[in-house]
């Protein structure tokens, strides 16, 4: 709807539109320009920077979830470079050679300590968007450091099997990355109480596309669920426990870069849910 001096337009949310208009209800809000101009366009920004803030908040969810692991993880790599330090200084003077080793150890475990640092902050910090090659192989490494720990201490299996030939695709390295934790961290959720594990499986398609495979052996979706789960808000976790918006998110992020995120049900070779994303190859 289009009015020069304001605009009705629904802005609740979608199971409280929903469930009124059940009751043959319909909620909207009026807005007005205070100067009488058209607000469409004005609108249409307003709705813009609500869907970023939603992707904002979506990815801090997510990575809010693995730092407890994420400090654990370097806690233990700091405790171990400081005891390599402490062996260092003692040998310093009689074994010369024992040094060297240890300090070659201090620096191994020291670029290990920055890396995980490294992959977490990525997450956290707001950049913009990018448009690049991107080597997808790296994208899943990346995810897999930042999640390893935390998945670990859910009794939750991550394993990769990516294809030699996984065609690098071009897009934002960073997006691509949120939209597997978010598929990963669901996947962990399923299987929070029972354990199990995910696997991410990179294959390259017929036509050439780039294919990612994230599979888990948990329950599944039921089937009168699936056609729901992308929806923006709907969740079967328990409240308190998502914002709803993770596979949504994730859908819009896959199809920016021209692919597609879809659930195929359950994998052939496991009793859970696979989701899959077909993404064109760099250059097609």
């Amino acid at each position: 709807m289009s009015t020069k001096k304001g605009a009705t337009r629904p802005l609740l949310t979608p199971q409280l539109v929903e469930a009124l208009s059940a009751e043959g209800l319909e909620a909207t809000v009026e807005v007005k320009s205070v100067r009488g101009e058209d607000v469409d366009e004005r609108l249409a920004a307003a709705f813009a920077r609500l869907s970023g803030a939603d992707d904002r908040m979506e990815t801090l969810a997510a990575v809010g979830q693995v730092g407890a692991g994420v400090t654990h993880e370097v806690r233990n790599v700091m405790t171990g470079i400081l005891g390599f330090a402490q062996l260092a200084r003692g040998k310093a003077a009689s074994k010369p050679e024992k040094t060297d080793e240890l300090l070659q150890l201090i620096e191994k475990e020291s670029m290990r300590c920055l890396d995980i640092l490294t992959q977490y902050l990525s997450f956290t910090r707001p950049r913009a968007p990018e448009h690049a090659p991107v080597d997808l192989s790296q994208v899943v490494a990346g995810v897999d450091k930042l999640v390893h720990h935390h998945l670990h201490l859910h009794k939750v299996k991550l394993h990769l099997q990516l294809a030699a030939d996984l065609p690098a695709v071009r897009g934002d390295a960073g997006a691509l990355k949120q939209v597997l934790l978010n598929l990963i961290m669901n996947a962990m959720h399923a299987m929070k109480t029972t354990g199990g594990t995910v696997r991410i499986v990179g294959a390259r398609h017929a036509d050439g596309a780039a294919l990612l495979h994230v599979q888990d052996d948990g329950p599944g979706v039921p089937a009168a669920l699936a056609g729901r789960i992308f929806d923006p808000f709907f969740s079967t976790k328990p409240v308190g426990e998502g914002t709803g918006m993770g596979l949504s998110v994730s859908r819009t992020i896959v199809e920016q870069h021209g692919g597609t995120l879809s659930l195929d049900g359950n994998g052939a070779a496991m009793s859970g849910a696979t989701f899959t994303l077909y993404l064109p190859a760099l250059g097609a």
